[in-house]
């Protein structure tokens, strides 16, 4: 069943802003909608264009991929041009989402 967002409700508080997580680097780049068989070089190799030092496909206990990974830049800048360079880009034919990963 799917109900309608009403908005906020008599007596709700504004969500707040959480404090930045001081673990955040900003050079680690979330790659979501890839295709099952995308191996961590493959995704690495993707993005060789841009100099990543490294891309991890998350995988299942069962060793199966997740449709997801991260790559590792040096910089917040190598990042951000990645990021901006690689949105809707065709990896093992899909077309990738790419943004910063916030937990890293």
């Amino acid at each position: 069943m799917v109900h309608a967002d009403r908005g906020a409700t008599k007596g709700s508080k504004p969500r707040e802003e959480s404090a930045p997580d001081p673990n955040f680097t900003g050079t680690s780049v979330f790659v979501n909608n890839l295709a099952w068989a995308t191996t961590s070089e493959e995704l690495q190799s993707a993005f060789a264009a841009h100099s990543p030092a490294s891309a991890t496909v998350a995988v299942r206990n069962d060793g199966r991929s997740r449709g997801w990974g991260t790559v590792q830049f040096g910089t917040t800048e190598d990042a951000a041009a990645a990021i901006e360079l690689m949105k809707g880009a065709d990896v093992g034919g899909r077309n990738i989402e790419v943004l910063i990963d916030k937990k890293a």
